[in-house]
């Protein structure tokens, strides 16, 4: 959530016909979709481990469960990955700022 809203504008920016309404449709598309996962996984992890869930889910798993590990691994791998994501918005940024002080 800390990330997505720097990439707001080169979204908007991004579409084929960058309206307001069309960005609008995309982000309650997205946000819907997230939502939806977020609930589903929750409920997953609710029914599974009822009252004893913990913050993190991948915690009540045991530590040597080799999908669970799959899992830390895949989630690390993501973290690792934001990093490159937000240099990339500042290029954009600098640059939409010299084409503006160039013009």
């Amino acid at each position: 959530a800390f990330v997505c809203h720097h990439n707001t504008f080169l979204i908007y920016n991004s579409l084929k016909t960058n309206t307001m309404d069309r960005f609008m449709t995309v982000t309650h598309i997205s946000v819907s979709l997230s939502w939806m996962s977020v609930i589903l996984l929750s409920v997953a992890g609710y029914m599974t481990f009822t009252g004893h869930t913990q913050a993190d889910i991948l915690e009540n798993y045991c530590s040597h469960d080799f999908l669970v590990t799959i899992a830390r691994l895949c989630y690390g791998i993501t973290m690792m990955l934001t990093y490159p994501i937000e240099c990339f918005v500042c290029r954009q940024v600098s640059k939409i700022e010299l084409i503006q002080a160039n013009s």
